[in-house]
């Protein structure tokens, strides 16, 4: 008998170990603690794919972003160009685009005795407050005129 119970003897050692309050609370939380995270590792697992769609549309938009602050940006230069009348620099609509971008509306003008097409610019998001720059071209892709119009509000 004597040598069963110096077998158990690391075996009640443990158990009494186990046994003390503290102990036993710190491994309770640590068991919550592997379980809440194990459980929350599968469920990013199971909506993995809707979760990398959720970031591709935040990296999306920040693109986006950035995108209607470099052509607000370009409009300001046009703006300031328009105003000090430097626009004369930029003879032809390969120099306008290079310098301010691509226009928010092109139309073809009919009726005018010169020009035959029109460019558009305004703000990227100010559809009708914005101010508008209308520029037109001849045949020839040169630069005519060009016309001014303050915004509304």
């Amino acid at each position: 008998m004597k040598r069963l119970s110096v077998l158990f003897l690391p075996y009640r050692k443990l158990y009494n170990f186990l046994s003390a309050p503290k102990i036993r609370l710190k491994l309770l939380m640590n068991a919550i603690f592997l379980s809440v995270l194990f459980l929350s590792s599968c469920t990013k697992l199971k909506y993995l794919p809707q979760l990398l769609t959720l970031k591709d549309l935040a990296n999306e938009q920040e693109q986006l972003n950035q995108h209607v602050e470099e052509a607000d940006k370009k409009f300001q230069n046009l703006l300031q160009a328009i105003k000090t009348d430097t626009i004369r620099v930029y003879a032809n609509q390969k120099g306008i685009i290079e310098a301010f971008g691509d226009p928010v509306l092109i139309e073809d003008v009919v009726g005018h005795t010169k020009a035959s097409v029109e460019w558009m610019y305004r703000y990227s998001t100010q559809f009708f407050t914005s101010e508008k720059v209308y520029l037109y071209f001849d045949s020839s892709k040169n630069l005519i005129e060009w016309e001014y119009v303050p915004g509304k509000g």
